[in-house]
């Protein structure tokens, strides 16, 4: 079917009416970029480097709550649990900054028009992993703390390295743990028993 005069025109001019709104888009400046450019750099060896420090500096404050520094430096299965113990949190911690990491780049992406539903659904991954490693986290600070307390309760009940000193004033006897404590007081009393029979 041939277009008649005014239909022609009417078809010429909305082609002109689509050609001149390309003409009308603003133009991108500088400084119009998507946020998600801003993304401060992940950096892997920085990020493990500052997971080490706070998981070491986390462990020797919960060594100190209930351990001396003597036994702390003395005894080698508490500096080797110790060291286990950091290297454990210390993957948590660097686990952590990566999900975080992960989670603003995805974010600036959603940000910038990604509005996928599988952008959503990756992002509400995230989030959740996120989660996790936060609670095994403390999971693992809480665990470290009660293995504290035992070897704490432990040392004091069956060292065998207590150093018992007596006193030259008041004949007192000073000991760390109960083992040790009760050996002392038995020779004590060997003595008093030995001094009555002379």
């Amino acid at each position: 079917m041939a277009l008649n005069n005014e239909q022609k025109d009417e078809a010429r001019d909305s082609l002109k009416e689509l050609l001149d709104e390309g003409k009308n888009l603003p133009i991108i400046k500088e400084g119009d970029l998507p946020s998600f450019h801003s993304v401060e750099k992940y950096t892997y060896s920085e990020s493990k480097g500052k997971s080490v420090e706070a998981a070491k500096k986390m462990m020797q404050s919960v060594m100190k709550l209930y351990l001396s520094q003597e036994i702390i430096e003395q005894n080698e299965y508490v500096r080797m649990k110790q060291q286990i113990e950091e290297m454990q949190l210390a993957t948590l911690i660097n686990q952590m900054h990566q999900m975080e990491h992960s989670i603003e780049m995805l974010m600036r992406t959603i940000e910038s028009g990604e509005l996928t539903p599988r952008m959503f659904e990756v992002l509400a991954g995230l989030q959740k992993t996120m989660l996790e490693i936060n609670k095994h986290a403390t999971l693992h600070i809480m665990a470290s703390e009660e293995g504290m307390k035992k070897l704490k309760h432990d040392i004091d009940i069956y060292s065998d390295q207590t150093t018992i000193i007596k006193s030259k004033d008041d004949e007192a006897i000073t000991a760390r743990g109960n083992r040790d404590f009760m050996k002392g007081i038995q020779e004590e009393m060997q003595d008093i028993e030995f001094n009555e029979d002379e």
